[in-house]
């Protein structure tokens, strides 16, 4: 007896391993990973409006130094002014695209039911003719039914992609003030990223190894 025992040992330590290992797998895969991407997607949207802000600050940093030079200006007033003319460039250029998008979506809102109407109306008298001439040649009818149904599929798939349309741009406006706050945001750190760079780039260059520093350097003045 004792020998059978010790034969039915390792299948059985085995069977255990694996459904530990599955049911690890399981937790990973369902909730683990889930979970972990949840938590990386948020940090990575609480860290964006800093990340833009850096990216920005880098764009209006020759903007900025010429405005020092010209004007006399402090760095702040300075990058004041650089922001302001950057958010009127770019504001100008979106206000006409948004109203622009509004307007042909209003227009495609209104226009599109009677269009639909037009087209299936224009298509039921091509398909009384298409019966007229099968019964007139004594074709078989299936190929009026395919026609009709084809049509109808085609008109379906029109009202769900207006449909779509439609509640994704409601969609978009729903989420406009979680934009806004984040371009609050992001135009904030923008001003102290661009405001406070050579106190911000030394700190960073003070905690890098001399090597790693002599290379953030050559690649500093290389990119100008």
């Amino acid at each position: 007896m004792d020998f059978f025992d010790e034969r039915a040992k390792p299948p059985l330590q085995g069977i255990l391993w694996a459904l530990l290992l599955a049911i690890f797998l399981i937790l990973l895969y369902y909730y683990v990973l889930p979970a972990t991407w949840h938590m990386i997607a948020l940090l990575f949207l609480a860290f964006l409006p800093f990340l833009l802000a850096v990216f920005l600050a880098a764009l209006l940093d020759p903007w900025v130094n010429f405005l020092e030079r010209k004007t006399k200006l402090g760095r702040g007033l300075a990058v004041l002014l650089a922001l302001f003319l950057a958010l009127a460039l770019a504001g100008g250029i979106l206000v006409l695209l948004f109203f622009n998008l509004v307007l042909e979506l209003q227009s495609l809102a209104l226009t599109l039911p009677s269009q639909i109407k037009s087209l299936n109306q224009l298509f039921q008298e091509y398909l009384a003719r298409w019966q007229a001439a099968l019964l007139f040649h004594r074709w078989s009818p299936e190929f009026y039914s395919m026609g009709q149904y084809l049509w109808e599929g085609l008109l379906r798939g029109l009202q769900t992609s207006s449909s779509l349309l439609l509640q994704e741009s409601a969609a978009f406006l729903t989420a406009l003030p979680q934009c806004f706050i984040t371009l609050i945001i992001t135009l904030v750190a923008t001003f102290f990223c661009s405001r406070d760079k050579e106190k911000l780039v030394a700190s960073f260059l003070a905690g890098l190894k001399p090597l790693w520093r002599q290379k953030a350097l050559e690649l500093g003045n290389t990119l100008g």
